[in-house]
Order: C-alpha cells, then structure tokens, then sequence
C-alpha cells in the first residue's frame, strides 16, 4: 500500500483544482458524502459518510469506490445494519487511540484522516476542505445546497488534537486547500508541488 493518501473534502475551492483530478486519481484517496457528484473524475479508494446523511438522501446508499466504504454513526441512525459498510462509531475526546472508533468534532473530513491514519498511511493531504461556510463544489440545481455545519472553535481544537497526536506517531498531515480555515493548524502545502514530488 502507498504509504500518501489524499483526503478529499466537497468544498468551492475544488472548482479551482479540478484540472488537477488527472493527477489525484493516481493516489490512494478518501471521499465523502457528495462525492458521487465527481465520479465523472475518478472513483475514490475508499468513501466516507454519516448515517444521517444517507437516511435523508444526501448522500449515496450505493456510492462508488474501490477499497472500502465506511459508515460514520453517533447512535444507531437506522443504517446499523447496512450490509457492505464498514460501520465506524464516533465518540468524543480519548477515543483516537481505539482502532473501531474515531473522534467527532472536526466534520467528516476529520474522520476521514483518522481512518486514513488507523489504515497504515503516513503522508495525508487534504484538499476541498475550506470550512469556508459556502455551499460545496459541484450542486446541480436539483440538489439543496449542502453547508458546513459545525463549531469552529470545537473544531479547531479536534483538529490540533488530531495533528499532535497522528504526528507523535509519526503521520504527518498537510491542507493543499488554498486559503482554507485549517492551513494555520496543519500548515500548508500546495497540491501542485505534492502532486509533482510524491512518487505513486
């Protein structure tokens, strides 16, 4: 296994970086959510969801991927049971050291690093993952428009949790989203200069 991964999250700015998907599918990837959106692209190695989103039609019940798709849950959302899902239990502080579970607080992406990182990959990159507050790239207009919700604050405090923690076990985490929320807390890489230096 290719020891980078790249974490894709849904925000405005992957409408900028689009011209570079040729380059990304060459990677190991984790998508969420709406990425059923981009499968004209490439199809994703792994794809990541809430139970919520699934029961409420935001998401895909059947999304394309190549590895492995993981369900996300707080409590039993009603997709416990869904057969083909790798279900995954988010639970608060002091939970990252478990391998069958993630810390919530920092939205789906956050969950997708931590998978990322409990899967064996040492050198994550995340791009689309603004946390701008706008609607997601890509959302045809027969499609409510999907925003981040969550609390900055509590997020930003999961996320340098996340980055002390994968980094004292020597994962090292980058943001390739130009001007995103979490280029101060992870520090930033543009996704050109990874796309060109990492060898698949």
């Amino acid at each position: 296994m290719n020891s980078s991964v790249i974490i894709l999250g849904n925000g405005p700015s992957l409408n900028g970086q689009v011209h570079l998907m040729d380059e990304v599918k060459r990677f190991d990837t984790f998508a969420c959510n709406r990425f059923v959106l981009w499968e004209h692209a490439f199809t994703p190695t792994y794809y990541v969801c809430n139970a919520q989103t699934v029961r409420e039609d935001i998401s895909p019940s059947n999304p394309p991927f190549k590895r492995a798709k993981f369900m996300l849950h707080v409590t039993d959302d009603g997709y416990e049971f869904a057969p083909g899902w790798i279900h995954v239990t988010k639970k608060p502080k002091g939970t990252m050291r478990r391998y069958s579970s993630v810390r919530s607080g920092a939205t789906v992406t956050g969950c997708m690093v931590q998978l990322a990182a409990k899967w064996g990959y040492t050198d994550i990159y995340l791009i689309g993952v603004d946390h701008s507050g706008d609607e997601h790239a890509y959302v045809p207009a027969n499609i409510p428009p999907q925003y981040d919700y969550f609390t900055p604050n509590t997020a930003w405090e999961t996320w340098r949790e996340i980055k002390e923690f994968y980094g004292e076990r020597g994962v090292s985490i980058a943001d390739c989203t130009p001007n995103g929320q979490l280029n101060d807390i992870l520090g930033y890489k543009p996704l050109e200069e990874v796309l060109g230096s990492v060898n698949i």
